[in-house]
């Protein structure tokens, strides 16, 4: 099973991620996310990490891009 999405379905599709993970242990799942703003906090992007496996999310992002950053870190979100 694949998700992926750009922009803000690069958040959306992290989302399902951890949602289908959670729902559906055991099958193979991979996350690709092209743009992604921060979704969530330290928490869970951890969370994310262990539940989808931190091998199976892959993020990409453009250096100039401003989405990915438009979430500012000092609001508590963190990149998983």
């Amino acid at each position: 099973l694949i998700t992926t999405g750009h922009s803000l379905g690069g958040s959306l599709a992290s989302l399902a991620g951890v949602s289908f993970a959670s729902n559906f242990p055991g099958v193979n799942l991979t996350v690709y996310t092209f743009g992604q703003p921060r979704t969530g906090d330290p928490i869970y992007a951890k969370m994310a990490e262990e539940l989808v496996g931190a091998g199976n999310l892959y993020r990409a992002v453009h250096t100039y891009d401003g989405v990915p950053t438009t979430i500012p870190q000092s609001a508590g979100y963190r990149h998983q």
